[in-house]
């Protein structure tokens, strides 16, 4: 039986650098992996370029077999144009997928 499908979307803010930006898709990766399910593909914008990955991201989801986006944390959503801090229900309806994020873990002791 084949294994669910998931896309991974990262959305980076202006003057993150390559590697944070790489640990988000690696942390993406690793959930996606230790839920069992196959990463269909990875999905990246710089925010203030707009949304394009977000944008083919959809198109795709309509058109296959995903059924699930992971994102690092749900403010990877929040520059969308129309969806301003996400709305989770209303995300999901609109990607006709769940919608996963993977939190960061917070330090021990809560420092």
């Amino acid at each position: 039986m084949a294994r669910p499908r998931a896309f991974g979307y990262v959305s980076i803010p202006a003057g993150v650098s390559d590697d944070q930006a790489q640990r988000w898709q690696k942390e993406i990766v690793t959930y996606v992996d230790s839920e069992g399910h196959d990463l269909a593909g990875m999905f990246t914008d710089v925010r203030g370029n707009g949304a394009p990955a977000f944008e083919a991201m959809s198109r795709a989801l309509c058109v296959g077999t995903v059924a699930e986006v992971v994102v690092p944390r749900l403010d990877h959503l929040e520059h969308v144009p129309g969806l301003g801090p996400a709305d989770l229900r209303l995300l999901c309806r609109y990607l006709h997928a769940s919608v996963v994020a993977v939190e960061e873990p917070v330090a021990a002791g809560g420092r």
